[in-house]
């Protein structure tokens, strides 16, 4: 079987088909030849590979602890440690939670949203981030609010973007006006290019009418959208 992962990783060649207890030998000091370990071990089948990666994600070293998380999240039996994924939203490091938000995306287990919820106030604006992001993968309909005051209020610029793209990917019908009022007069051309497709795909025959304003948009992107012939 084709391996997933690279052949070389910080230098150090990947052991691609080496034993479990060989890998585990290679574990033993943090440094390149244990990330290339991990590596290794996101492709070799088996409980015992996943055993030892849920070991290394109770270690007292955080960078074990994410490896094991980002290794569990690519192993084919990655569901079987779905817990190990959904506890790493608590961990006591930042890195060690945004991997585990990409990691419970990634398979959306929904048993992690009220834990990523929680993470939309945490302090470090990387995790907030990484929250909102993974919540479209995990979306609920009364997460709206939260996320829009996320996106129109949050201290970091990343996690205001990113809280926009997890509205529009979530967007609704329930929702869609609630957006449209928020970014049709904004001064970012790509929430207004939203407003537009928002109009298009919810408006029904108010479309036209909404389409209106942005005929005359600065942003060609946006006066083309606003302009172009509706789908019969």
């Amino acid at each position: 079987m084709a391996s997933n992962s690279p052949s070389i990783v910080n230098g150090v060649s990947v052991p691609h088909g080496a034993a479990v207890e060989e890998l585990r030998r290679c574990l033993h000091e943090p440094g390149p030849a244990a990330w290339a370990a991990f590596a290794a071990l996101g492709d070799t089948p088996g409980t015992d590979a996943l055993r030892l990666l849920r070991d290394y994600a109770n270690s007292d070293d955080w960078r074990y602890r994410r490896l094991a998380v980002e290794t569990i999240s690519s192993h084919a039996l990655a569901l079987e440690a779905a817990d190990v994924l959904v506890n790493a939203l608590t961990d006591t490091n930042p890195y060690v939670v945004t991997a585990g938000c990409m990691a419970v995306a990634h398979h959306q287990l929904s048993q992690a949203h009220a834990r990523l919820v929680s993470l939309l106030s945490h302090a470090e604006a990387p995790v907030r981030e990484a929250a909102v992001t993974a919540l479209a993968d995990l979306w609920d309909m009364q997460d709206f609010e939260m996320v829009k005051r996320l996106h129109t209020s949050d201290a970091s610029s990343d996690v205001r973007k990113k809280a926009a793209w997890t509205l529009m990917l979530s967007a609704a019908a329930s929702t869609w006006r609630d957006l449209y009022a928020l970014w049709r007069a904004s001064p970012v051309g790509r929430y207004r290019l939203w407003a537009v497709k928002l109009a298009r795909q919810y408006g029904g025959e108010e479309a036209n009418q909404l389409l209106e304003v942005f005929q005359n948009d600065p942003d060609g992107h946006v006066r083309k959208a606003a302009v172009s012939p509706r789908a019969t």
